[in-house]
């Protein structure tokens, strides 16, 4: 049976503002509508300081803004921590600019969702996909996408099973912006 199509702003979703080099991204996070975002704020910074070691030094975490459900205007939240990628990895330049990771994941309702990192510094893989090594902090981000109850919902509000690996993608979007 298909899947009825919802509106994108179904649920309440957080923004996680990125910059690499001189581009800026967002990543989306469905969250659940009961917890404050000073709270989401809070659990997403924790989460998110797992990727501190695979961020290149030229990538940041800058701040948060929120969308409540059924509005597409977004109001950043205060009190966010910047997080710095780690100053002894490379810069990501050139072609690498347009490079994400997705995380995936399926509801009990059917319905897929998925998430992108950037400017993460991670060895190229032959298939695209990556699984992060055994008792990594990779690891540990990754297993929270499943254990947090309130955040990296699915668009109908349910909460996905999350795959243990990411998937390397360039960005198509921004391939264009770096093209000469």
């Amino acid at each position: 049976m298909p899947v009825t199509p919802l509106p994108e702003d179904n649920t309440r979703r957080m923004f996680l503002n990125w910059e690499v080099g001189a581009l800026s991204h967002s990543t989306m996070i469905r969250v659940a509508d009961g917890p404050t975002a000073e709270a989401i704020r809070d659990d997403l910074h924790g989460m998110f300081v797992f990727l501190i070691d695979f961020m290149a030094s030229n990538c940041h975490i800058v701040g948060l803004d929120e969308a409540v459900s059924g509005s597409n205007v977004r109001n950043p939240v205060p009190g966010w921590t910047v997080i710095d990628g780690l100053g002894t990895n490379d810069t990501v330049t050139g072609q690498r600019l347009a490079r994400s990771f997705s995380y995936r994941g399926r509801s009990a309702t059917g319905r897929k969702t998925k998430g992108l990192l950037w400017g993460l510094v991670l060895p190229e893989q032959a298939d695209f996909q990556y699984t992060p090594t055994v008792g990594s902090d990779l690891v540990t981000f990754m297993n929270a996408l499943n254990s947090f109850t309130f955040e990296f919902l699915a668009i109908d509000g349910s909460k996905p099973v999350y795959k243990s690996d990411l998937l390397e993608d360039y960005n198509d979007h921004w391939e264009v912006e770096l093209r000469p």
